[in-house]
């Protein structure tokens, strides 16, 4: 039943199945019945409908608070970057969102131009990619303020699981069960991997 499950989780199929005794004492799961049969709704949605509005009006309110807050931090950090080196202020890159769609992640650039010609590749410590002021906006997370931006486009949320490259998304999703079940959300400029 559980592989059956995992191949429908990015489907909108309704899935409703037999309870277990627990299931119906303990009252946690939503009940409905055919023909006189009680069967339990499993939901792909994480939260209810009114949950999706509370959270996007908290990411935009935090976002426009966020952007109007540091916004000489961002014009600084601009400035720096482009004196920096050679190239663009901001790099895009294209990441897995909500329901497996791909959108571009903004990000002030902290690598020299054209650094992943060889296609993109994990970042590590000692990297020669990535530039002296790339070396500080990362120890302190400068290089992830853009993403505000990206929350208010409705791209991300501030909480979710972290964006993966469309290469690591697919490589993960054969190694570890349930991988894809992130996408069911938002991803974040912040999550429990970046917390803990």
């Amino acid at each position: 039943i559980e592989g059956i499950i995992d191949i429908l989780d990015d489907t909108d199929v309704y899935i409703k199945m037999l309870p277990d005794m627990y299931d119906i004492i303990s009252g946690k799961v939503k009940m409905s019945t055919i023909f006189g049969t009680a069967l339990i709704e499993i939901k792909h949605d994480l939260m209810p409908i009114w949950h999706w509005f509370l959270k996007r009006f908290f990411d935009v309110s935090i976002s426009l608070f966020v952007i109007f807050l540091l916004s000489p931090l961002y014009l600084i950090t601009a400035i720096f970057v482009l004196f920096s080196s050679k190239g663009s202020v901001f790099f895009k890159q294209e990441r897995v969102g909500l329901h497996g769609k791909s959108f571009n992640i903004i990000k002030f650039r902290s690598m020299y131009e054209n650094a992943e010609t060889n296609g993109p590749q994990l970042s590590s410590d000692n990297d020669k990619r990535i530039t002296p002021f790339g070396n500080i906006m990362r120890k302190i997370r400068l290089d992830e303020l853009p993403q505000f931006f990206n929350v208010l486009i409705g791209n991300m949320s501030v909480v979710g699981p972290r964006p993966h490259m469309l290469k690591h998304t697919e490589e993960y999703s054969k190694l570890f069960d349930r991988f894809m079940a992130r996408h069911f959300i938002k991803p974040g400029i912040t999550g429990l991997a970046q917390v803990r």
